[in-house]
């Protein structure tokens, strides 16, 4: 059995609700079913995908094996996509209703200050939540870069002789963004 275009379409309808990938934010979600939408078009278009081996085209519909497979490996590139968004939307929920924690708020001015340093630390993290660069590793560089510039902006608010004390807040405010975002991560990667 060959794979009709009318098969491929009602695939592409299925998968794009099939496998959603429910996230934080609407548009997580829109980019996530257009993600599987390019992909099966470009399966289905044989743009690429077999050359680095990723997927096969999957001749026959009946072969479940084969299915399961491509199912696999479309679910994974899209989730790529899906969980960085998903990631982001999470901390920066847990980060912004976190009421009177000090550790968060000092989080909180650190991530509007980040924004206003501009270039990579405003761009790349906008880009991150529209999904316009759906890596990982991108995402906790950033989320980290956050923390420890509230880092700096606690010891840079404190005089010279409370220096241990600011440290300390300070150490708190990694550990805080830690317990943010590590979690998240598992959960998001973990399926």
């Amino acid at each position: 059995m060959t794979v009709a275009l009318c098969d491929v379409v009602h695939l592409k309808g299925l998968l794009g609700k099939g496998l959603g990938i429910p996230n934080s934010i609407a548009e997580g979600d829109v980019n996530g079913h257009v993600k599987a939408v390019t992909d099966l078009t470009e399966l289905e278009a044989d743009q690429g995908w077999a050359e680095d081996g990723e997927l096969e085209r999957v001749g026959d519909l009946a072969d479940d094996r084969a299915v399961r497979r491509a199912m696999k490996t479309l679910h994974w590139r899209r989730k790529k996509l899906s969980g960085v968004i998903n990631i982001l939307a999470q901390a920066l929920y847990e980060l912004f209703a976190a009421g009177d924690d000090p550790n968060m708020k000092a989080l909180q001015v650190a991530c509007f200050s980040y924004f206003q340093l501009g270039g990579r630390c405003e761009a790349t993290p906008m880009g991150l939540l529209g999904g316009l660069i759906p890596e990982p590793l991108t995402l906790v560089g950033h989320f980290f870069a956050v923390a420890f510039h509230g880092v700096w902006l606690i010891l840079k608010g404190h005089p010279w002789y409370l220096c241990p004390v600011a440290l300390w807040r300070g150490v708190l405010a990694v550990w805080t963004a830690s317990c943010v975002i590590l979690p998240v991560i598992f959960t998001e990667l973990r399926d």
